[in-house]
């Protein structure tokens, strides 16, 4: 590889190898809790692959069928 601008030509540098980051791994299924009026919902971190994950969506399904 090597840069350019108004004077010239840099030397030529080594290659480098990168590892672009990609989606993380699905969750594996999570466990649940009832106690009392609240519900407890753990799982275990899936691999990020390569980049932090910064959140997770958690949907509930309604006894009619919906989600919230």
């Amino acid at each position: 590889m090597e840069a350019k601008n108004s004077y010239d030509y840099s030397a030529r540098s080594q290659g480098v190898q990168i590892l672009c980051a990609t989606i993380p791994v699905i969750p594996l299924a999570p466990s649940t809790t009832v106690i009392a009026d609240k519900v407890i919902i753990e799982w275990t971190k899936p691999t990020d692959n390569g980049t932090p994950i910064t959140g997770y969506t958690i949907l509930i399904k309604e006894a009619d069928g919906d989600f919230s």
